[in-house]
Parts: structure tokens; C-alpha cells; sequence
């Protein structure tokens, strides 16, 4: 069984916004060039890392796991891995595919945006493709890519490689959205079916004119479809992408902007053209959005909620089908740059990706929940685990000191444990199995558990307090390290050595015959303080030197090294 190391390193953020205090919580912070999330349940995400790996992440617990899959990416500048989205056991991904066999160190090679749906297994993803942008570009810019789905169709954004002017052609994807039947057919609904100035567009676009569009989102209010779009110099906006046979038109507009040597690009909007609700010039490099729905930020519902890159920032916009009619910058400069955003359902909190390599939590400080130290919106095993694992300890930021009184103390324990639903009590069995703590945190626990047992009246949280410990912890850390009688003694051929680490530290054995000549070394590796007793657990020496010779009956001496521990036991064989 898959081990979860609990790592209690947690970063808080308070940020203010209109006298109302909101926490970002640092999640985690390994992740390599994350670009996209999708909640696959409540308690699992899928992210993408822009060099092709696939995560499934616990939010629960912070495992980590890398699901395979067979997608040929051309992982180079602005390419890669882009977005993922899970929708009824299907996993839906764009990504910059390799168009071509180059192996031409001077050339980048041919690729597109393709769209690629596979159904969900969390140990290999068999993909097939159900869209590819043409034709293929030799270009490491501007793929977009973003997906949304509404009712059974998907929505998705593709960049216009940099070529500027091709986001005006129809008859070629880059530079549009297209909206395509989930298994990637294609609507006869589409402007090309329906108007007869767009016969010559591809059957797949519902719109062109766009540069380089890095955030889609369907509205639970109105059903439509929203998108940003990245500007040059200047020029990033926010508008519908649900305007069959609309033109935002670029490269004859340049929405504000000019080109990166400060040229003209053309006016900011032209009559007959798709307008934006809102423009920003100079440019915050807009990303990823969404229309937000949910309970943690009521006053919320309803908004488009805006990410950037250069600007680092969260903007919230209020507006109808026309226009903006009011922008709060929500935070700035206070996780790096935004990759992406996605809203938890059930629980309506945020969730931000960070070019750093970091998860985000957004949460309305106002609404707490007692005893939910980390923050996941349950009271369970592993929020006892924080507070006892810090027991014992006093100062002014400790995430277990629950009642802010300046320690972490049985008052502190109670509260978690008050907090308990029945079942995560009934499930703290199983759930203690998957948890490995540190050195440090057993100490603590055990001092925790020898508070609450001499206790002589206990209440009913003190109780489920130590029964959970208990499970966690079954025995306590030794004193001091020592080696054990090996068992059994007399033995033929196999027997088990035993032993008791204080610390933790790099246990070898080694076995001599009665002349002192080493004929058997066992190298452990190093291991964390405990107890080494059961026979999955303790050493096993089969009765073979090294070079695989059974050894003859007589008297054999055992060696334990750890650290700077060293004792020296004798055994029998007797055949």
C-alpha cells in the first residue's frame, strides 16, 4: 500500500477587499509549469503540467499521482500540455501536438492545437484525437487553449500561432473558437451551415478573430460562453464566445494595443465587428476565468472572475450582455503568476494554479468551520493529526491552536474531536493505515496521548481524541535504541531479528561465524524511529551468506548498526 507522507508546511494569505478578509492558502507547491485543474469529485483534481504530465492530486490527503497516457506533445515555448477537463468519466485536453517526424535541431517542427478525449482511468489514459487545428504551423506561439462544454457540445479557443492576419481566414483554424459535438463531430447548427457569406469557413469554427484566447467558461446564469483574449501591447479583453459567425478582428483591430516595437496595430473597434465588454491597456496578460456560482462568496454569484499572468492578479467584473459595469481588483501580486482558476462545486471555493508551481486556495475568512485546520471543509483524521502532532508547543502561529489561546493543549484537541462527524470517527481505523508521520509528530503525539490518559474523567471528546491517536500511533516510540533476541532461537533456516530505533537513522546488519568472519551484510537503508518487532518489520535472515550458500548448523553472531548504536547478539542454527 502507497505510503502519504503529512507534511504540515502550510502558507496563509489574508487579503482585504472592501472591509471583507479573504485567506489564500498555499495547497501545494511542487508542481512543475502547471497550466490547467478539473475536478474529477470533491476531493480530486487532474492538472496538467505543461511538459506533458497528468496529476491526480487528493486534496484531502496532498497525494500525488501521475497518470500515464500516449499524447505526442510538442512541449516547446508557448506549447505543451494545455488544458484538461473531466466531464461524466471522460477526460477532454488540448495541447500542441507534434505534426511531424523533425529531428532538426535548427527547426522547430510542424504542430497544431489538437483536441483529445480519452475516458478516465487514473493509472494510463488511451487517447484519441476528436479535433486538430489546419493546418499545421512551424510556431512555438500562441495555441490558446481553452475548453467548455455546454449541453452536448464543447467549446474551445485556438491561438493564431502568431501569424496575425490568418485569425481573418475561415477556411483555416487558428485565430477562432470552435464548437464541435463532445465525441468531435460536427453541428450542422454552425455558421457555415446556417449563413451563406460563411460557406467557406471550416465546418468546426463558430467565430474568428481572436489572438491568442487563454480562458473559456460556461455561465450557470445565462448558458453562454465567455472568453479572455490576450492582447499585444495592450489590447487583453473579456467577451462572449457564444456569437455564431462573430469576428473580434484581429490583425485589423488592435483592441487599444499596439505591436510589441509600439507600431499601430489598427483602430480599438470598428462597427460590424464583435465588440469586447471591457479592455485592458496596458496589458494585465489576461489567463484563465470563470463565471462564478457557489456559497463561499454569495455576494459573488453571478460575476466573471479574471485572472493575469504579468499582472498577477484577481479582478471580479459585474456586467450584463453589453458592457462591464463595474471591475474590483479582488488581489495582486500575491501568488505569482495565474495559470488558472476553477470553482469547487459542492463548496464554492477557489482554486488557483500559479506559474511557480503552486495549488491555491481561495476562502471567505468569514465563514470558518471549527476545527477544519487544514482548510479541506471536513473535520477529520488528519486535522487531529496537525493539532496533536504539535502538541506541547506555544507561539503566535501555530495552525493546531485551534482556540488561539498561544499553545496547542487538550482544549485544542477537544474542539477538532467535538467537530468529528460520526463517520469520519468509524473511518479514523482505516484512514490511520495511509498516514506516516515524522519523528517529530509521533513525540508529540505521544505526549498527547499520555495527557489524555491520565485523565481519570474523560469527556466524550477526550475520548475520540485518544481512541484516534491510538489508531494513529499504537505504540509508542522507544526510549532508547536496542537490539533485540532473535526468534526464533534455535533456528532452522530462517530466522527474525528484532530491534528498537529511538531516532531515526541508517540500519545495517551483519551476520559473523564463530571465527568473526563476516558472512552476511543486510543493509536497511534509513528508517524512522520505532519499533522493529513484528516479522514484517523486523530484519530477516534467511541463513545464506552472501553469495547464496546455506550455512551449516553452529554458532552465529548478529550485529544491529544505527547511527552510533552498535550491539552484537549471538543465535543457533540447529538442523
Amino acid at each position: 500500500m502507497k505510503k502519504v507522507v503529512i507534511l504540515f508546511f502550510f502558507l496563509d494569505l489574508f487579503v482585504k477587499v472592501n472591509a471583507s478578509e479573504f485567506k489564500l492558502t498555499e495547497v501545494i507547491n511542487n508542481l512543475a509549469r502547471p497550466w490547467s485543474l478539473t475536478f474529477v469529485d470533491e476531493t480530486n483534481v487532474l492538472i496538467t503540467e505543461k511538459h506533458g504530465s497528468i496529476i491526480q492530486l487528493n486534496l484531502a490527503t496532498k497525494e500525488k499521482k501521475e497518470i500515464k497516457h500516449d499524447l505526442q506533445i510538442l512541449a516547446y515555448n508557448q506549447g505543451g500540455l494545455l488544458d484538461i477537463l473531466y466531464h461524466k468519466n471522460t477526460v477532454y485536453v488540448s495541447y500542441s501536438e507534434k505534426r511531424d517526424d523533425t529531428e532538426n535541431q535548427n527547426r522547430i517542427g510542424l504542430s497544431s492545437t489538437s483536441i483529445a478525449k480519452a475516458e478516465f482511468n487514473n493509472d494510463y489514459l488511451f487517447f484519441s484525437n476528436i479535433f486538430r487545428a489546419e493546418p499545421p504551423i512551424e510556431s512555438g506561439y500562441h495555441f490558446g487553449s481553452r475548453l467548455a462544454i455546454k449541453d452536448n457540445y464543447l467549446y474551445s479557443s485556438i491561438g493564431e500561432r502568431g501569424l496575425g492576419m490568418i485569425a481573418q481566414d475561415g477556411s483555416r483554424h487558428p485565430g477562432s473558437i470552435i464548437k464541435i459535438f463532445l465525441d468531435g463531430t460536427i453541428p450542422h447548427d454552425n455558421p457555415k451551415f446556417l449563413d451563406p457569406e460563411k460557406e467557406g469557413w471550416l465546418p468546426e469554427i463558430y467565430m474568428i478573430g481572436v489572438r491568442n484566447p487563454q480562458g473559456l467558461a460556461l455561465s450557470p446564469f445565462d448558458n453562454k460562453v465567455y472568453m479572455s483574449n490576450h492582447g499585444a501591447k495592450g489590447g487583453d479583453w473579456f467577451g462572449s464566445a457564444d456569437d455564431p459567425g462573430g469576428n473580434y478582428g484581429w490583425k485589423i483591430l488592435g483592441w487599444g494595443g499596439t505591436n510589441y516595437d509600439s507600431t499601430d496595430i489598427g483602430p480599438k473597434w470598428l462597427p460590424g465587428f464583435a465588440k469586447p465588454l471591457i479592455y485592458w491597456v496596458p496589458s494585465i496578460a489576461v489567463s484563465a476565468i470563470t463565471i462564478y456560482k457557489g456559497d463561499e462568496f454569495p455576494d459573488w454569484n453571478g460575476t466573471a472572475l479574471i485572472t493575469s499572468l504579468k499582472d498577477q492578479s484577481l479582478r471580479k467584473l459585474i456586467f450584463n450582455k453589453n458592457e462591464v459595469l463595474e471591475e474590483e481588483l479582488v488581489f495582486k501580486g500575491k501568488i505569482g503568476r495565474i495559470r488558472d482558476i476553477k470553482v469547487e462545486n459542492r463548496t464554492g471555493k477557489i482554486y488557483f494554479l500559479s506559474d511557480q508551481g503552486s495549488l491555491w486556495l481561495l476562502e471567505n475568512k468569514a465563514i470558518t468551520l471549527k476545527g477544519d485546520i487544514n482548510g479541506d471543509g471536513t473535520v477529520n483524521i488528519f486535522d487531529l493529526v496537525i493539532a496533536a502532532g504539535q502538541f506541547g508547543q506555544a507561539g503566535d502561529d501555530l495552525k493546531g491552536d485551534v482556540n488561539r489561546d498561544g499553545s496547542v493543549n487538550i482544549f485544542d484537541l477537544v474542539l477538532v474531536a467535538g467537530n468529528f462527524g460520526q463517520s469520519e470517527v468509524s473511518a479514523a481505523p482505516s484512514m490511520a493505515s495511509k498516514i506516516e508521520l515524522t519523528t517529530d509528530q509521533k513525540q508529540h503525539i505521544g505526549l498527547a496521548i499520555d495527557q489524555l490518559e491520565s485523565n481519570s474523567s474523560s469527556s466524550n471528546e477526550e475520548q475520540i481524541a485518544l481512541n484516534v491517536l491510538k489508531s494513529i500511533l499504537p505504540a509508542r516510540l522507544p526510549t532508547q535504541t536496542q537490539l533485540l533476541a532473535n526468534y526464533p532461537n534455535p533456528f532452522n533456516p530462517e530466522t527474525w531479528i528484532p530491534f528498537q530505533l529511538a531516532q531515526d537513522a541508517t540500519v545495517t546488519a551483519k551476520i559473523y561465524d564463530v571465527t568473526g568472519k563476516q558472512i552476511r551484510m543486510i543493509q536497511l537503508g534509513h528508517l524512522p524511529a520505532g519499533n522493529y518487532a513484528e516479522s514484517n518489520r523486523a530484519i530477516y535472515w534467511d541463513g545464506k551468506t552472501n553469495t547464496g550458500e546455506q550455512v551449516s548448523s553452529g554458532t552465529y553472531f548478529y550485529q544491529l548498526k544505527a547511527g552510533d548504536y552498535t550491539e552484537t547478539r549471538k543465535m543457533v542454527i540447529l538442523k
